[in-house]
């Protein structure tokens, strides 16, 4: 436990160099794990530039998976995201009637995946998700489009308590990168590497285990839940993408 909490109050560099000698890479294997240039990499290590909110993110992942720091310093991480996030989001206050900002469409991709996600975790319709929210089916519907521009608070908060979900969770989007990086199935297995390790009839017993343990669940061991069952689905939808039955 106490190995756990040696890089919480360490800079970039020394959790870099700390993570390289715990998985024993190189600097050029490390910045394939982060996806970074090595370039970039020896730029942030000599201190002359600092890592993106994505890499810094991926980085927790991978101290999180070398057992480093504790699963729980990923919710920690999602909430003070959200929290510098809410400034750039300004959801609409109640009662305002004018919109203070747009959600760009990166912002709006981002929580149309999650809701829906998490809305099928739940094996709810939109038409029971309207219901149990207290919400329009419209709206539901348009922001699993990612046509939304201007969702308010009160909007997102009706969600977040009918899906059991955090606010953080549901609109950070850092879990789901671009569509660019969703699309390389087989670069986002290497975060998670003992999945390969399984074969097909095990990953499919293990996806039905955390399906099922999703909905008995609650804050941040629910979006623990909730992330591992989306990594196991990755690995589903590779080996189905690229014709493997087991391995």
């Amino acid at each position: 436990m106490q190995q756990q909490n040696d890089v919480v109050n360490c800079s970039t560099t020394e959790r870099l160099q700390k993570l390289r000698i715990k998985k024993q890479f190189t600097w050029k294997r490390l910045a394939e794990r982060l996806r970074l240039s090595e370039s970039m990499l020896y730029q942030v290590l000599r201190g002359d530039a600092r890592l993106s909110e994505k890499s810094l993110f991926r980085l927790l992942q991978a101290e999180i998976a070398a057992g480093l720091r504790p699963p729980t310093d990923l919710d920690i991480h999602l909430e003070q995201y959200n929290v510098r996030k809410s400034e750039a989001f300004r959801f609409i206050p109640k009662g305002k009637s004018e919109p203070e900002i747009e959600l760009d469409e990166q912002e709006r991709q981002g929580i149309a995946r999650r809701l829906k996600y998490s809305r099928k975790a739940k094996r709810l319709s939109q038409e029971s998700l309207a219901q149990e929210s207290g919400l329009e089916g419209t709206i539901i519907e348009q922001l699993e489009r990612a046509e939304l521009i201007h969702p308010t608070q009160e909007t997102m908060e009706k969600l977040c308590d009918a899906l059991g979900v955090t606010m953080a969770w549901l609109t950070s989007g850092f879990l789901f990168m671009s569509d660019d990086e969703v699309a390389k199935l087989k670069a986002q297995r290497r975060d998670f590497p003992a999945l390969q390790m399984l074969s097909t009839s095990e990953i499919e017993a293990a996806y039905k285990y955390f399906e099922k343990q999703i909905s008995l669940q609650t804050g941040a061991l629910k979006d623990i839940f909730l992330e591992f069952a989306k990594r196991i689905r990755i690995e589903l939808a590779y080996r189905k993408s690229v014709g493997k039955s087991d391995v």
